[in-house]
Protein backbone atom coordinates (compact mmCIF):
# COMPACT_ATOMS: atom_id res chain seq x y z
CA UNK A 1 0.00 0.00 0.00
CA UNK A 2 1.15 3.74 -0.48
CA UNK A 3 1.59 5.90 2.24
CA UNK A 4 1.60 9.26 0.17
CA UNK A 5 -1.10 11.32 1.19
CA UNK A 6 -3.56 11.94 -1.58
CA UNK A 7 -6.38 14.83 -1.51
CA UNK A 8 -9.83 14.21 -2.08
CA UNK A 9 -12.51 16.32 -3.46
CA UNK A 10 -12.59 19.81 -2.31
CA UNK A 11 -14.96 20.78 1.27
CA UNK A 12 -17.54 22.92 1.74
CA UNK A 13 -14.32 25.27 2.89
CA UNK A 14 -12.29 25.07 -0.01
CA UNK A 15 -15.48 26.60 -1.89
CA UNK A 16 -16.60 28.97 0.33
CA UNK A 17 -12.77 30.40 -0.11
CA UNK A 18 -13.07 30.36 -3.53
CA UNK A 19 -16.49 31.78 -3.45
CA UNK A 20 -15.93 34.18 -0.86
CA UNK A 21 -12.24 35.90 -2.79
CA UNK A 22 -14.46 36.00 -6.44
CA UNK A 23 -16.83 37.88 -4.78
CA UNK A 24 -14.31 40.35 -3.08
CA UNK A 25 -13.00 40.81 -6.59
CA UNK A 26 -15.78 41.72 -7.88
CA UNK A 27 -16.82 43.97 -5.54
CA UNK A 28 -13.21 45.92 -5.75
CA UNK A 29 -13.60 45.60 -9.71
CA UNK A 30 -17.27 47.52 -9.82
CA UNK A 31 -16.71 49.47 -7.03
CA UNK A 32 -16.40 52.36 -9.11
CA UNK A 33 -19.45 52.00 -10.97
CA UNK A 34 -21.48 51.56 -7.85
CA UNK A 35 -19.83 54.80 -6.14
CA UNK A 36 -20.13 56.48 -9.84
CA UNK A 37 -24.31 55.75 -9.89
CA UNK A 38 -24.77 55.78 -6.17
CA UNK A 39 -23.47 59.43 -6.20
CA UNK A 40 -25.46 60.60 -8.98
CA UNK A 41 -28.60 58.89 -7.08
CA UNK A 42 -27.53 61.00 -3.58
CA UNK A 43 -26.84 64.27 -5.41
CA UNK A 44 -30.91 63.85 -6.84
CA UNK A 45 -32.06 63.11 -3.24
CA UNK A 46 -30.17 66.20 -1.97
CA UNK A 47 -31.69 68.63 -4.81
CA UNK A 48 -35.35 67.29 -4.77
CA UNK A 49 -34.81 68.29 -0.24
CA UNK A 50 -33.34 71.48 -1.33
CA UNK A 51 -36.12 72.11 -3.71
CA UNK A 52 -38.79 71.26 -1.24
CA UNK A 53 -37.15 73.04 1.50
CA UNK A 54 -37.03 76.58 -1.04
CA UNK A 55 -40.68 76.32 -1.16
CA UNK A 56 -41.82 75.01 2.06
CA UNK A 57 -40.05 78.29 3.03
CA UNK A 58 -41.23 80.14 0.11
CA UNK A 59 -44.83 79.08 0.89
CA UNK A 60 -44.77 79.88 4.96
CA UNK A 61 -42.09 82.36 5.47
CA UNK A 62 -43.02 82.97 9.24
CA UNK A 63 -42.74 79.05 9.99
CA UNK A 64 -40.20 76.90 11.45
CA UNK A 65 -38.76 74.60 8.27
CA UNK A 66 -39.93 71.10 8.83
CA UNK A 67 -36.02 69.57 8.98
CA UNK A 68 -37.39 66.61 7.00
CA UNK A 69 -36.63 68.65 4.34
CA UNK A 70 -33.53 70.72 5.21
CA UNK A 71 -30.81 69.73 3.23
CA UNK A 72 -28.24 67.82 5.54
CA UNK A 73 -25.27 69.72 6.19
CA UNK A 74 -23.20 66.63 6.35
CA UNK A 75 -23.29 66.36 2.83
CA UNK A 76 -21.46 69.87 2.15
CA UNK A 77 -18.74 69.02 4.89
CA UNK A 78 -18.11 65.27 3.58
CA UNK A 79 -18.89 64.78 -0.16
CA UNK A 80 -18.33 61.44 0.12
CA UNK A 81 -21.82 58.90 -0.19
CA UNK A 82 -24.01 58.15 2.16
CA UNK A 83 -24.18 54.12 1.32
CA UNK A 84 -20.80 52.51 0.40
CA UNK A 85 -19.98 49.28 -0.90
CA UNK A 86 -17.27 49.25 2.34
CA UNK A 87 -19.48 47.25 4.56
CA UNK A 88 -20.20 44.23 1.93
CA UNK A 89 -16.55 43.96 1.71
CA UNK A 90 -15.47 43.66 5.16
CA UNK A 91 -17.88 41.07 5.80
CA UNK A 92 -16.95 38.74 2.31
CA UNK A 93 -13.60 39.29 3.73
CA UNK A 94 -14.51 37.98 7.11
CA UNK A 95 -16.18 35.39 5.38
CA UNK A 96 -13.01 34.31 3.66
CA UNK A 97 -10.42 34.99 6.19
CA UNK A 98 -12.66 32.69 8.22
CA UNK A 99 -13.08 30.13 5.63
CA UNK A 100 -8.59 30.33 5.36
CA UNK A 101 -8.23 30.07 9.03
CA UNK A 102 -10.57 26.92 8.87
CA UNK A 103 -8.50 25.08 6.82
CA UNK A 104 -5.05 26.04 7.98
CA UNK A 105 -6.28 24.63 11.37
CA UNK A 106 -7.88 21.58 9.57
CA UNK A 107 -4.17 20.89 8.38
CA UNK A 108 -2.75 21.57 11.47
CA UNK A 109 -5.08 18.90 13.09
CA UNK A 110 -4.23 16.24 10.18
CA UNK A 111 -0.37 17.19 10.52
CA UNK A 112 -0.81 16.48 14.18
CA UNK A 113 -2.66 12.94 13.88
CA UNK A 114 0.19 12.07 11.35
CA UNK A 115 2.68 13.27 13.83
CA UNK A 116 0.97 11.18 16.69
CA UNK A 117 0.15 7.90 14.30
CA UNK A 118 4.52 7.81 13.06
CA UNK A 119 5.28 8.41 16.62
CA UNK A 120 3.19 5.00 17.40
CA UNK A 121 4.40 3.29 14.46
CA UNK A 122 0.59 2.76 13.63
CA UNK A 123 0.17 3.81 9.67
CA UNK A 124 -3.50 3.37 9.19
CA UNK A 125 -4.54 5.87 12.29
Amino acid sequence: MSSEHRPGPLSGLHYLLIFSAFGLLMLVIMGPKFARRQGNIEGQFEGIRAIQYEEQQRNRPGETPDPRFQPSQAADDNPGLIITLRPLMMAVAIVMLLAWGGLQWRRMQRASRSNAAGATGDPHT
